[in-house]
């Protein structure tokens, strides 16, 4: 998907969740740098170490945009988590992975960066 951002570039939004996640004593990591602008982002959200889900900005309505889970559902299966993210950069040079690792991801992910 393109533009998926609205005015914020993905590369600012990365940013803009990197230094939100050190503000609120998070830790952020890249896993992979992807097109500055347009590319799409997944956020693996987890907690002390436990993945809690991974993340992706879906359009809503015209204009719209909110944060929902994707990929594999039992995310206590980390190898299920690592293919679906795998299949992802295969299938989309430009794409972007972030790793937060935060307390109640789900709330932190869905208060940054939302266009909608």
């Amino acid at each position: 998907g393109r533009g998926l951002m609205g005015v914020l570039n993905t590369g600012l939004l990365v940013s803009a969740f990197i230094r939100r996640a050190s503000v609120e004593g998070g830790m952020a990591m890249l896993i992979k740098r992807g097109d500055e602008m347009a590319g799409a982002l997944l956020v693996v959200g987890m907690e002390k170490g436990v993945i809690a889900g991974v993340y992706e900005q879906i359009m809503t309505s015209p204009g719209g945009y909110e944060w929902a889970k994707v990929g594999p559902q039992t995310i206590e299966n980390t190898q299920e988590i690592d293919d679906y993210l795998a299949r992802r950069k295969d299938r989309d040079p430009d794409l972007w992975i972030l790793e937060l690792d935060i307390p109640d991801p789900a709330r932190f992910i869905a208060g940054t960066g939302s266009t909608g």
